[in-house]
């Protein structure tokens, strides 16, 4: 749910490249007003996250992942 007609975090975090540089900054730049509410963020596997460390540094919060898939569907 977006309120103050901002674009959703993820749709904006599809606009970056696969980089994880990227991608930190892209996500601290979209929570850091938020960061008193964000507790943990959790996190596929992709390797766009590779810069999730400088991300739980300058957000203050945690970083997981999701475990990996046991099975895959039909579109993978």
């Amino acid at each position: 749910m977006c309120s103050r007609g901002q674009e959703p975090v993820h749709d904006y975090l599809e606009a970056v490249s696969a980089d994880g540089q990227a991608t930190h900054r892209a996500m601290v730049q979209r929570l850091k007003p938020l960061r008193v509410q964000v507790h943990t963020i959790t996190y596929d596997n992709g390797k766009e996250f590779a810069g999730h460390r400088q991300t739980t540094q300058r957000l203050c919060t945690q970083v997981f992942f999701a475990p990996l898939p046991i099975t895959r569907g039909n579109g993978g």
